[in-house]
């Protein structure tokens, strides 16, 4: 179905628990995520969630993405 995908996401480590200072970048490459996705699969919206979508707010680093769906 997405052999013609270039693959961007790769299998979801489980990270330590740490704190990391917020990392400014993080909205952008969650919007470029959000665009890829939704470039793909048009019908899905996908929404930046947790820590790293709070300017200023520190946390364990990892970009939390949701994807919403119809039924």
């Amino acid at each position: 179905m997405f052999e013609h995908v270039k693959k961007i996401i790769g299998p979801y480590k489980k990270p330590k628990a740490a704190y990391h200072p917020y990392d400014h970048r993080a909205p952008e490459v969650a919007k470029y995520l959000k665009d890829k996705i939704e470039l793909y699969m048009p019908e899905i919206s996908v929404e930046h969630i947790g820590s790293t979508a709070i300017p200023g707010c520190p946390g364990k680093g990892v970009i939390d993405m949701m994807a919403l769906y119809p039924d």
